[in-house]
């Protein structure tokens, strides 16, 4: 058990958010205290505010700096190096990336923790049973989860979305900075108070999650663009003779019935050998040229939906691009759906990730959604809401959370495939994805995927298949829990329903 307390009124809501949802990711069992009075004797304390308490000496205290954030954002890249970085109880990497705000002319006495990289100031120092944090991680953290840092940016391209290039530090985006202060939460906690254990975050002893879904834009798998695109740029010799056998293996892919009938047999199939399931969102209503077009209430989706269902699989709406700021196109779309699958639709995504958290959030609220997974980059890798965890978003009007989960999408096929995006060879696109899953693994995260089911069928020569299926052994061979989108929402709602106060 772990206590926290806040002395930062004019902050006090969003702070109280935070430990609430960084708690929930290292898996600490905690509670608030409301007065100084009943601080429990040999208990650890996280302490938010200007100046560290008067305690008792036996208390441990973890203090962290009040930088008054609030009132002037305005973000700064540090990097920070641990003062004894062979310490097996600092489990991060040695002079990693991190991105902090500083509260101040916060008192660090003690011996350094953390020093900054290139002036070797103390950022992190203790003495006896007291660590002090100069960088306000609550106020930086609140501001990352939320999408702050984009809010303050007006740019936005044609679909009205942001991109990485867009802001002053995009670096920022790079690295999960959440699920770095989580476990450098548990870092401090093995310093100061070893005898307190987080609980295990994930199912059955897995150290890692990776959460499958695939957007539905059309069923069939071949255009000329991607038949093009695959026998000059797929996996194997770049010659003519290349070039030819992978032109022979699309024709031969061309002339399969289930090529143009969304490949969804053979994902479930190939997620069954895993022992697992995917969710699908799908699309029901065309209403701007960039709209998926496919004949969204024929007999063979609605046969396929039903398929889906019953073999475990879920299905989430695909909004179109009006939902995004539409309740009620949102309502009509997710109707739609419903009438097709009789059972409530949990989850959502939209369409090209088009999406304004000012604007988008407020309407998942509204029309009372479970969970949400569009928070990510259409063009590019990365962290946008610096996580891979599930969490809350916070509602301002309320001064409180949201009701539906946020799932971020870190990793898209269609970011390494297209020519107007990273368009990368596989073997080249592997190395990226698998930067990600072993950060995720090192964070004890989640990673949250969207491969589109036109780029999952046998036979493939675009290496798109191959490059899903070594994602799932990964996975597998690393002790990592392979899950739907829903199952993962499901799970976290329950797991962050469990509240200590």
């Amino acid at each position: 058990m772990v206590y926290f307390k806040i002395d930062s009124p004019a902050f006090y809501k969003q702070a109280q958010y935070v430990f609430v949802t960084l708690f929930a990711m290292a898996g600490l069992r905690w509670r608030e205290l409301k007065s100084e009075s009943t601080i429990p004797a040999e208990s650890v304390i996280f302490f938010y505010g200007t100046n560290p308490p008067n305690v008792q000496p036996q208390t441990r205290l973890i203090f962290i700096g009040d930088g008054h954030f609030q009132q002037n954002l305005n973000f700064a890249m540090t990097h920070i190096k641990w003062f004894e970085p062979d310490k097996k109880y600092l489990p991060l990497a040695h002079q990693e990336k991190t991105f902090t705000l500083f509260g101040g002319q916060v008192p660090a006495p003690g011996n350094k923790l953390f020093s900054q990289t290139d002036t070797d100031e103390p950022i992190i120092t203790q003495k006896d049973k007291k660590i002090y944090c100069r960088a306000d991680l609550i106020a930086t953290a609140f501001y990352i989860l939320n999408l702050e840092t984009e809010n303050l940016v007006k740019t936005r391209d044609r679909y009205g979305r942001y991109h990485k290039k867009y802001s002053n530090i995009p670096e920022i985006y790079d690295h999960p900075v959440i699920d770095q202060y989580v476990t450098l939460f548990r870092s401090l906690l093995s310093v100061l108070a070893p005898d307190i254990e987080s609980k295990s975050i994930w199912p059955n002893g897995h150290s890692f999650a990776v959460a499958l879904s695939h957007d539905v834009d059309r069923l069939n798998t071949w255009t000329f663009r991607k038949a093009k695109r695959a026998a000059l740029n797929g996996p194997g010799p770049a010659g003519w003779k290349g070039k030819f056998s992978r032109g022979f293996g699309v024709l031969k892919s061309v002339l399969q019935p289930e090529r143009w009938r969304g490949n969804f047999s053979y994902i479930v199939e190939l997620e069954k050998k895993f022992g697992t399931q995917s969710t699908f969102f799908f699309a029901v209503q065309h209403r701007l040229p960039r709209d998926p077009q496919f004949r969204f209430l024929s007999d063979h989706v609605k046969n396929s939906i039903i398929y889906l269902l019953q073999n475990g699989a879920s299905v989430g709406l695909h909004g179109s691009l009006m939902t995004a700021f539409d309740k009620n196109d949102l309502d009509k779309e997710r109707q739609i759906l419903q009438n097709i699958t009789n059972t409530v639709i949990l989850g959502t995504r939209q369409h090209y990730l088009r999406f304004d958290a000012l604007k988008t959030w407020p309407l998942y609220e509204s029309c009372k959604f479970t969970y949400d997974s569009t928070a990510g980059f259409a063009s590019e890798t990365g962290y946008r809401c610096g996580t891979g965890f599930p969490f809350y978003p916070f509602n301002k009007s309320s001064n409180s959370a949201y009701h539906f989960l946020e799932i971020p999408l870190v990793l898209m096929d269609s970011i390494f495939l297209l020519e107007h995006k990273l368009y990368v060879k596989p073997e080249n696109a592997w190395q990226i994805i698998k930067k990600h899953l072993e950060m995720t693994r090192q964070y004890n995260s989640c990673l949250a995927i969207n491969w589109h089911n036109n780029n999952i069928c046998p036979g493939d020569v675009t290496g798109n298949t191959q490059i899903y299926e070594k994602i799932l052994q990964w996975t597998a061979d690393h002790n990592g829990w392979i899950c739907s989108l829903e199952n993962l929402a499901k799970y976290w709602r329950k797991k962050t329903d469990e509240k200590y106060e």
